[in-house]
């Protein structure tokens, strides 16, 4: 079994709030959520969604949560979609 659902990616400092903040609310609904903190690149921290076992990574800029979106991404397939939050 995964360790993580759910493996959350801001990038930025505005992201990193609103995401930890999602997350909360994710696993208060039983769902299992990582956060990537500290200064990753994209690439480093798609490289820890993978190690991390989970199934989606959620991926926020700065830019996309003004936007009121975030991307799904389902790692098994690479496939990203945007949805509103």
């Amino acid at each position: 079994t995964a360790r993580v659902d759910v493996y959350a990616v801001p990038l930025g400092e505005d992201a990193k709030v609103r995401l930890a903040m999602l997350a909360s609310q994710l696993r208060a609904a039983g769902v299992r959520v990582d956060v990537a903190y500290g200064d990753r690149s994209l690439q480093g921290a798609m490289k820890g969604a993978d190690r991390s076992g989970a199934s989606i990574a959620l991926v926020a800029g700065d830019r996309d949560l003004e936007a009121g979106t975030v991307g799904v991404k389902t790692l098994a397939t690479g496939e990203q979609v945007d949805i509103a939050v």
